[in-house]
């Protein structure tokens, strides 16, 4: 599929299309990748946008580089070293 100008634009007006389209194309991203990439995102807006204190664990912040890691590597087949 080639992706004009409009259609881009149309996709990023609403993530959840963004997401859709991404998921369709990259096989190799699961649906637990994919629910885990939405809830950091939700967590990063109610950081960014609501500005709450939000709690941030060093586990949670561990395993969203390992969800944005597997997602790297299944859209682009980016090498990351092995995490200490």
């Amino acid at each position: 599929m080639t992706y004009t100008n409009r259609h881009i634009q149309g996709l990023f007006n609403q993530r959840a299309s963004v997401t859709r389209e991404v998921q369709a194309k990259a096989s190799k991203i699961t649906a637990t990748i994919a629910t885990k990439a939405s809830f950091y995102y939700s967590l990063r807006n109610e950081l960014i946008h609501e500005r709450t204190t939000v709690p941030v664990s060093d586990r949670e912040v561990e395993d969203y580089r390992g969800v944005i890691e597997m997602i790297l590597k299944a859209l682009f087949s980016i090498r990351f070293p092995k995490a200490n």
